[in-house]
């Protein structure tokens, strides 16, 4: 209809997500703490925290790391790193320390 309607596209961005891609993300469905980020010193930094602040809450869980920038994007996280806990984002851009870490997983994860 008329002239700005012309060349619409009425599809979702999600389109341009390739089945490789779903197909990578479902592996990470089932992990409870995930680092996003290209694997920087910030990222390790941020690791080695979240290695802390689960050792003295005597959590015993695995820390998964995703370092493809497409994947980390459908988490709408833009800066690294970013830390994932039971499928949430709660913290983008920044280490945390150990007792922020800590708040973080008290309230997101317990």
């Amino acid at each position: 209809m008329g002239l700005f309607n012309r060349n619409q596209n009425n599809s979702c961005c999600c389109n341009n997500i390739n089945a490789n891609t779903i197909q990578k993300m479902e592996k990470y469905e089932k992990e409870s703490f995930i680092i996003l980020g290209t694997g920087c010193d910030k990222c390790n930094n941020l690791e080695s925290n979240l290695e802390k602040a689960l050792k003295e809450l005597s959590i015993d869980k695995n820390i998964a790391h995703i370092t493809e920038p497409a994947l980390i994007s459908m988490y709408g996280v833009m800066k690294t790193p970013g830390l994932v806990i039971k499928q949430k984002v709660v913290s983008i851009g920044k280490v945390p320390s150990v007792d922020e870490i800590k708040e973080l997983i008290t309230k997101y994860y317990r």
